[in-house]
């Protein structure tokens, strides 16, 4: 979410990863450049959601399904750490904590 990943305004001049801009776009290619990779593509999770268990078919969506489903390699985002999110998935250290 804002202000971690926005679309790049105006809206349709971009494509690829120049389609968006802010933290998590600054992150990962700090992180590219750190490590000396390249080809990586900034996508928004399909249904649009975090990541949660749907209580009528028990799976994942958002997120955590991309990553358990091998569609992402990661996932940069303003995501709360619960018990059942940290049993699905790997996360690193939080880069900022509120509360």
């Amino acid at each position: 979410g804002e202000p971690y990943l926005t679309y790049t305004k105006p809206l349709g001049e971009y494509t690829g990863n120049d389609r968006f801009e802010g933290y998590s776009k600054d992150l990962i290619e700090a992180i590219a450049e750190n490590l000396k990779f390249k080809g990586y593509q900034l996508i928004l999770a399909r249904d649009g959601k975090n990541g949660g268990i749907d209580p009528n078919t028990k799976k994942w969506n958002g997120l955590i399904r991309e990553l358990l489903e091998m569609k992402a390699d990661i996932a940069i985002c303003d995501l709360t750490i619960t018990y059942d999110r940290r049993n699905a998935v790997d996360f690193t250290m939080p880069f900022m904590n509120l509360g």
